[in-house]
């Protein structure tokens, strides 16, 4: 994800970005370390805050989420995080 937003500009303007960075916003290894931190309940945990907060905004709908079951945590974040960014534009 983190070498994905260094090349893609649209990730980069999501997340507040000005101007085009060419370099990494954190270093990628201390992304995992904190997924280590939270562990498995804690992703759980941060994943049903983030539908909720889709779901209270109107950016996800029921229709949305028939995809997460299934899946990895990393692939629904990445895809709630697509429809939340194509939605808010």
């Amino acid at each position: 994800m983190i070498a994905r937003w260094v090349e893609n500009p649209y990730y980069q303007h999501f997340t507040g970005e000005t101007f085009f960075q060419h370099r990494p916003p954190i270093d990628p290894s201390s992304l995992t370390r904190w997924r280590n931190r939270i562990g498995e309940e804690g992703a759980e945990w941060l994943l049903t805050k983030t539908i909720e907060a889709g779901r209270a905004s109107g950016t996800v709908s029921l229709y949305d989420l028939r995809f997460l079951a299934g899946e990895t945590w990393q692939e629904q974040v990445g895809r709630v995080f697509g429809e939340v960014y194509h939605r808010a534009q």
